[in-house]
């Protein structure tokens, strides 16, 4: 053996040795006890309060210290001494680091927290057995290739992880099986090697894939097993057993797979690739996020997007885009559309229990972005499996913007009109999928398809283009015409005007300050990585656009092409950053999102030509440490993904909860969360109104429609919280029908952040709105913790709680609001469209008395009435920035409304705010507005709207 083949076996004995010590100190020793034991008599202090016995700490360090490097030396020996003894070639040892790398960050986030002791066990085990199979065999092959021997390690492997499928399947209620599903695993896979022998001996190599066809279905099968029992339960048939249909499953699909391979020409490695991988994924998924029975989710606001897209679509005939629009498209419509479609309309929220194929759609993205950077099923499916923070580096929201790489690659490769037809198609649909990913997959393809062709020196001729766009603007002409004979002009107008300002709205959306204090990283993030990002985008494309040629489509540069992307779709995406979603919220992933993807591919290219066991190794480490390097720790004690499919929660307990007699449907506990959350509202509206009329969510918790089953006004599911600017008031105001629309959940009693969404109240936000109702409607009382407002020309039931808070003095601390609202009412549109009703000058600069000004009493009630306060232009000398407190007093003297405000005199030449948005201004039959400081302030105006 070589020099340098004695010191490549001894680094890798080492770091064996060390990733098998850290196992097996962590198996050994956590979790750790500190507490001090009841028969002590502790010293007086504050670990002793704390019920922690420091020494139990010291001895903790060394005993792990001193057992840590005794058991490390003896595994470098041992390991040392099976490579000398069993293998002929290093370049297999390396395999093991497919089985070795994810260990390291386990053991990291063990130490932070995060209770992921079960894959620590499950990795350390798969070593044990692949070294003990290395031991016993001289024909070692892990590597799947077409000519590869069937059932090898890996497909082992998935075959085990089939196996765990079934055993929680049939036996999730058995505590034991339950709760050692590691060791059964590993059992299993111990055992299964000794088999494999007479396995391997069967010579048909087509019955060989009969068998991995018939596995691949397991996780769908189970999962329609499951499905087919709930549908005849909601159906109040008699069940035949989830088991025994799954049984009859597999018989019926062992027949389809027999007969497929019977007849295709598939080999072993185009079903390993194309069917059994993408089936253990789903299976992985099915375990981690799919719940047959699920509890009552407990959000009123996020939920209405899907939810009342299911209702409008399915009850009462409406079309997506063309008659309503949800924040993130048909992402979040499909999956209820097609619940409901198989299982029935309802008002519950069980179609919700079908999200998780949203995640088996990101997983199935991510594994065709892998393979197609060139990497094995066996570290493609283990990179999926054991990626500990695959969510955070594989952006969701913006995964689908691959595809415009893909189908560039097939432009420049053939580029015809039909895929330039292809390329503007993908962009619509995602447009129609999902808004963010659509905004960014447009801006990428306009950044990335043209710096494409320059690096690859490709060419397309102009004539295609042309061809490709005319075909495109085609297909959404007739588009149109479709829409225009299901609806008239002027409502698709309006609505695609309302779902354009809705779009462009950010400035309602985005924070004032958009970092919590984390100054290192907020500069990290928005400094270094936008300058490292563009940096390396233009180096990357200088080095392809050097080495490639028109002939050649440069595979070897493939890893740089996929950073190049990643890099522009961070830069594309980092506006929601900006706007809302960063440091301010703690989430700042939708600012980074996919640039530690492009960083390690860009790393990973430099070592293209090396084993790609290292190229996998590379990938995997500095996407992992990059991210943790550059962030605060964000791991909390709790399960990862990749622990909870080890011990899935998805098939516990199923075999009662199917059962006929103890089944009470897929959301459990609905009765209570019904009671306590809307019941009462759903009542009094049966009870009171027609089953055509609704009523109006001012409150801010849209879910309402979906669980009373109205019909939504307007065209947001939102209909509140997308109404974002004077234009949508409008639109919707124009919209309500007050006859049809007869109540109006006005707000949480008490109030709840949703009637302040980031700080901003609803009357003041929706100022238009708030005029409306409190024009034309009254409280009647209050209904599951929501105060509700009736038409005040109906005469309605009694309720018996009363709203008493709507009544009291209020007040509103608007900021700099007023002065962008004075700048407004000044404006010629607003002169235009506003008449003057009352004016008062005061005395500018004296504060030796509080003024008044009495607003006449006729006036007062009246709808779309403002206050404009001028600041007399010397008014800046005086006072820079300073507040304003505007109090209004009825008849007996008492306050009933505060208002306070910013002034910035150099920029603000008068302050304004709306009056008849607030309740007082309805109950109060003569007011007075007092200041008790008026410096600069030299008029005093009320206007109202035509």
């Amino acid at each position: 053996m070589s020099q340098n083949s004695s010191k490549y076996s001894l680094f890798t004995s080492s770091f064996y040795a060390f990733t098998f010590t850290i196992s097996i100190l962590l198996w050994w020793f956590y979790p750790a006890d500190f507490s001090i034991p009841s028969e002590s008599v502790p010293l007086v202090g504050q670990a002793s309060k704390e019920n922690v016995l420091v020494g139990a700490r010291v001895n903790l360090f060394y005993k792990a210290a001193f057992s840590g490097t005794i058991i490390w030396l003896i595994l470098i020996a041992l390991f040392q001494y099976v490579y000398r003894k069993n293998f002929t070639s290093l370049k297999q040892y390396a395999n093991g680091l497919y089985f070795t790398i994810p260990v390291l960050p386990y053991v990291y986030l063990a130490i932070t927290g995060a209770q992921v002791q079960s894959v620590i066990v499950l990795l350390l085990g798969i070593k044990v057995i692949f070294l003990l199979r290395s031991i016993f065999s001289k024909h070692i092959n892990l590597r799947l290739k077409e000519n590869a021997i069937p059932f090898s390690f890996e497909i082992t492997l998935g075959f085990i992880f089939l196996f765990h499928i079934v055993t929680q399947f049939f036996f999730g209620h058995v505590v034991w099986i339950h709760e050692n599903s590691v060791f059964v695993m590993l059992a299993a896979l111990l055992l299964v090697q000794f088999k494999l022998y007479f396995l391997r001996k069967i010579s048909d190599e087509k019955f060989k894939r009969i068998i991995l066809l018939t596995a691949a279905g397991v996780p769908f099968l189970v999962f329609l097993a499951v499905e087919i029992q709930v549908w005849s339960l909601e159906k109040g048939w008699a069940a035949f057993g989830f088991k025994k249909i799954f049984i009859l499953l597999q018989f019926i699909w062992f027949v389809c797979a027999w007969i497929v391979v019977k007849k295709s020409q598939m080999n072993f490695f185009e079903i390993s690739k194309k069917v059994f991988l993408p089936s253990l994924i789903f299976g992985y998924t099915l375990l981690v996020f799919y719940q047959p029975i699920s509890q009552p989710i407990y959000e009123f606001f996020e939920l209405a997007n899907p939810a009342n897209a299911v209702m409008r679509t399915l009850q009462f005939g409406e079309i997506p885009m063309l008659d309503f629009m949800s924040s993130h498209m048909f992402y979040e419509q499909w999956y209820g559309l097609f619940y409901q479609w198989v299982f029935g309309v309802s008002n519950q929220l069980d179609f919700t229990i079908y999200a998780f194929l949203n995640l088996y759609l990101f997983f199935l993205v991510i594994y065709v972005i892998l393979v197609k950077l060139g990497f094995n099923l066996k570290s493609a499916g283990l990179f999926i499996f054991f990626f500990p923070i695959l969510h955070h580096v594989f952006f969701a929201p913006v995964i689908f913007a691959f595809f415009v790489l893909f189908m560039t690659m097939r432009i420049a490769k053939k580029p015809t009109h039909k895929n330039v037809f292809y390329l503007f198609l993908l962009l619509f649909a995602l447009v129609l999928w999902r808004i963010d990913t659509g905004v960014v997959a447009i801006f990428t393809a306009f950044i990335f398809v043209p710096l494409y062709f320059w690096v690859s020196k490709a060419s397309i001729s102009f004539k295609a283009i042309l061809k490709g766009l005319g075909l495109f603007l085609s297909l959404l002409i007739g588009l149109l015409l479709i829409a225009l004979s299901l609806r008239p002009w002027d409502k698709i107008w309006q609505n695609f005007l309302s779902a354009l300002h809705y779009v462009k709205g950010s400035q309602a959306h985005g924070y004032a300050e958009i970092f919590d204090g984390s100054y290192h990283q907020f500069y990290i993030f928005h400094t270094l990585f936008v300058a490292l990002a563009i940096i390396l985008i233009v180096y990357a494309s200088y080095s392809i656009r050097q080495n490639s040629t028109k002939k050649m489509h440069f595979q070897n540069d493939k890893w740089l092409i996929f950073s190049i992307f990643s890099f522009i779709v961070f830069l594309a995406n980092a506006q929601r950053g900006l706007v809302r979603h960063g440091f301010g919220e703690h989430n700042e992933l939708f600012y980074s999102s996919t640039f530690y993807l492009g960083l390690a591919l860009f790393c990973v290219h430099f070592i293209r030509k090396r084993k790609e066991q290292f190229q996998y190794a590379l990938f995997f480490s500095v996407l992992f440490f990059a991210f943790i390097g550059t962030k605060y720790f964000p791991f909390f004690p709790k399960e990862l993904n990749s622990s909870s499919w080890i011990k899935p929660a998805s098939f516990v307990d199923l075999n009662w909860k199917l059962s006929p007699g103890n089944y009470q449907g897929r959301i459990i506990n609905k009765t209570a969360f019904e009671k306590e959350h809307f019941g009462e509202i759903k009542s009094y509206l049966d009870e009171t109104i027609a089953p055509h009329e609704t009523f109006i969510d001012f409150s801010n918790t849209p879910m309402l429609y979906y669980y009373c089953q109205r019909k939504v006004p307007g065209y947001f599911n939102q209909n509140l919280q997308n109404t974002i600017d004077d234009f949508l008031q409008e639109q919707l105001l124009h919209e309500i029908d007050k006859e049809a629309m007869p109540i109006v959940i006005f707000s949480a009693y008490p109030p709840s952040w949703f009637d302040a969404t980031d700080g901003i109240l609803n009357t003041i936000r929706y100022d238009k709105i708030a005029d409306f109702i409190f024009k034309n409607y009254h409280p009647i009382g209050v209904l599951n913790c929501h105060s509700v407002f009736g038409l005040k020309n109906r005469n309605w039931q009694s309720i018996s709680k009363n709203d008493t808070l709507i009544s009291q003095p209020s007040a509103v601390n608007l900021g700099y609001l007023a002065g962008w609202e004075g700048n407004k009412y000044i404006s010629n549109t607003w002169k235009e469209n506003n008449f003057l009703v009352q004016e008062n000058s005061l005395a500018v600069f004296d504060t030796s008395f509080v003024q008044t000004f009495t607003i006449q009493d006729a006036l007062v009630g009246k709808s779309g009435v403002s206050v404009i306060l001028k600041v007399h232009p010397d008014a800046k000398q005086y006072l820079n920035e300073t507040e304003t407190n505007v109090i209004f007093r009825d008849s007996t003297g008492r306050e009933v409304h505060h208002v306070r405000f910013k002034r910035d005199d150099n920029q603000f030449a008068n302050y304004a705010f709306r009056l008849s948005n607030h309740y007082f201004w309805q109950q109060h039959g003569s007011l007075t507005m007092e200041f008790p400081s008026v410096v600069g302030i030299e008029k005093v105006r009320l206007i109202k709207v035509k």
